[in-house]
């Protein structure tokens, strides 16, 4: 029997939808009641490219494993569950004997275990009677009903016996998390289902198809990102491939490669001089961005040696996004979308280098980069493909046993099929696409839904891809956004603490905050000659906040708790200006605290090992167990 009514109900349960499940769990003080639905049972914790059967133990994280934490403000937590406590029984054995270090590599497919291993702790120690279910079905449309009650969610369920049924689930507060959503491909509409074409590497068939390859056949990946980087090493390293390998793109620009003891920095820049003069033309722009590009990379060569060049781009992009943000609400959005298009894959391979674990590997392949534009893809007689290709001399062709198109993922949520995503933008005007990037949804500061009448919803929000065009146009953050744990990171601990606040009327009826920032409260709230005590008082309220936010065990939680009730009484004491009750006022200072501790924690100005010195959480550190050479 399925349970109908529930507090929080997660659209997905890939790597965004656990990793947000999971700070719900931490976050709340009360016991609730959370349901995941999954359409993909088999991408459950890892989602497309973490774990399941479309990962192999060849695909690893192009950056080290000691910046992949789900845990911002816990750095080295993946090392220590990697090394101390993963169960590595069916592990192969180079892997099995690994001893994981801050700047090596790790294989993504053990991410999942890691996820589900810290959700089930987080279930562990949340507060009594709290109770978490997942449902294999597909989540397809979504009733709101007034401000408080819950809300219905139409989708196709099994039950008990397996059977698929059409059901309503009830929640007061709705997560979306429904990652990839892929385009139709115009090039390929004469070989889609040709048994030559691979339109999704990550998934079983894909990798089943994959493993049919013949030793010297001629194989075409269409993409030079990640994820034909991923494609040529499992040819190579899983499957015994030997043969010639095309890998095309419109920019012919390659993966680079982090040095083998990278350590991970942040740098400041000047602030753009080309920003003064407001955006002028497309052309203008490029040639003032190429000109102070070239300006910076030969300052880091001369004033900043211990940075290598194969960062350099890594470190501007990075120092550049506030920049980025304030660039693009200066610019047509036609425009910020014709560059976004125009220039998505060389961003994405500027922004996030390799390991030197993918690079070497990719040695053993006979790989050729192409910098062309695809044409058409057709079968020929006797089987395999003809690929029809153009570059700066003309038109060509090659014969190919194996195509791979890699992800070809759709960005436009005006164009996407998913019938969750067009019933809430078409039929209920609940949400929007991106209107600045053309790249995901409209949503406001902790995820929430904007709807077409711009009102920001109370009790729905997104994680993960759909919030694309709002990373970027908000926080001027540009990359590979498929698999980007850091982005899921913020992602997590904003919309979960939002969703948490909600759930004890801390958000009003129009979604927004009942405080904004501890000093607004001390200026509505208290006498002018002692709102400056006020805010002194409210920096070690809001750490205190943070410690208890961050406290994984009901143990932490209770030490953490004595302190952060004390000074949040002594905040409720100042509170003379503020005419409503007692409870009232303690609303306003948890609120308040709440939406403090969550700035400091999704903090990405600095790395996250330096926000953990900055949070004040580095005494906690045990003895470290993992090599030394930063983040």
């Amino acid at each position: 029997m399925i349970q109908d009514r529930f507090d929080v109900l997660l659209v997905g349960a890939g790597a965004a939808a656990t990793a947000t499940a999971m700070r719900v769990l931490q976050f709340t003080s009360q016991p609730l009641s959370i349901a995941m639905v999954e359409r993909f049972p088999q991408r459950g914790h890892g989602g497309l490219a973490y774990g399941g059967p479309g990962t192999t133990w060849h695909d690893v994280f192009n950056i080290q494993a000691g910046r992949m934490s789900i845990f911002r403000e816990d750095v080295d937590d993946f090392l220590r569950w990697a090394n101390d406590e993963a169960d590595r029984r069916g592990w192969p054995d180079d892997w099995a004997e690994t001893h994981f270090t801050v700047s090596g590599p790790a294989p993504r497919r053990i991410y999942r275990d890691h996820l589900a291993d810290r959700l089930h702790q987080a279930l562990d120690q949340a507060p009594d009677g709290t109770v978490l279910c997942h449902h294999v079905g597909e989540v397809h449309d979504i009733a709101l009903a007034d401000h408080g009650a819950h809300h219905g969610v139409q989708c196709r369920v099994q039950d008990g016996t397996g059977e698929t049924v059409d059901r309503v689930i009830w929640a007061r507060q709705i997560i979306i998390a429904t990652g990839h959503e892929f385009r139709d491909l115009a090039f390929a509409e004469t070989c889609a289902d040709h048994l030559s074409f691979v339109r999704l590497q990550y998934s079983a068939d894909g990798v089943a198809r994959l493993a049919q390859i013949g030793e010297q056949d001629t194989v075409f990946i269409i993409g030079a990102a990640l994820s034909g980087h991923d494609a040529a090493i499992s040819l190579s390293r899983d499957f015994g491939h030997r043969g010639k390998i095309y890998m095309l793109s419109r920019h012919g620009l390659g993966v680079q490669t982090y040095p083998a003891d990278h350590s991970h920095a942040v740098i400041q820049v000047r602030r753009p001089p080309f920003l003064d003069k407001g955006f002028v033309d497309r052309e203008t722009l490029i040639e003032d961005v190429v000109a102070e590009w070239r300006l910076l990379t030969d300052w880091l060569a001369k004033d900043h040696p211990e940075i290598a060049p194969s960062v350099y781009s890594e470190r501007i992009l990075k120092a550049w996004e506030p920049y980025i943000a304030e660039l693009i609400a200066m610019m047509p959005p036609v425009e910020v979308r014709r560059l976004l298009d125009e220039f998505n894959t060389v961003i994405s391979n500027l922004r996030v280098p390799t390991v030197p674990y993918d690079t070497n590997a990719t040695t053993d392949c006979d790989l050729t980069h192409l910098k062309a534009s695809i044409d058409t893809i057709e079968p020929r007689e006797g089987g395999g493909l003809t690929v029809r290709f153009r570059d700066d001399e003309g038109d060509h062709s090659i014969e190919a046993d194996l195509v791979i198109a890699n992800l070809n993922r759709e960005t436009d949520y005006a164009k996407v099929t998913n019938p969750l995503w067009r019933n809430l933008i078409d039929r209920h005007l609940l949400a929007t696409p991106h209107a600045t990037t053309g790249r995901g949804v409209t949503v406001g500061a902790f995820g929430e839904l904007v709807g077409a009448d711009g009102e920001v919803s109370h009790c729905l929000a997104a994680v993960g891809l759909p919030r694309e065009g709002d990373e970027i146009a908000r926080h001027g953050r540009l990359g590979p956004f498929a698999f980007n744990v850091a982005t899921l990171k913020n992602h997590s601990i904003a919309t979960a603490l939002r969703t948490v606040m909600a759930l004890e009327g801390l958000i009003g009826a129009d979604g927004a905050g009942a405080i904004s920032h501890g000093a607004e409260l001390a200026k509505q709230a208290v006498p002018e000659a002692a709102r400056q005590a006020f805010i002194d008082l409210l920096d070690p309220a809001a750490a205190a906040m943070v410690f208890w936010l961050t406290a994984r065990t009901r143990t932490a939680r209770q030490q953490a708790s004595q302190q952060l009730e004390a000074l949040q009484r002594a905040l409720e004491e100042k509170l003379t200006g503020l005419d409503v009750s007692d409870p009232q006022k303690a609303r306003a200072v948890r609120a308040c605290l709440l939406l403090e501790a969550v700035q400091r924690m999704t903090d990405v100005s600095v790395t996250p090992r330096e926000l953990r010195q900055r949070l004040g959480l580095a005494e906690q550190d045990q003895p470290a167990r993992v090599a030394a050479g930063g983040d």
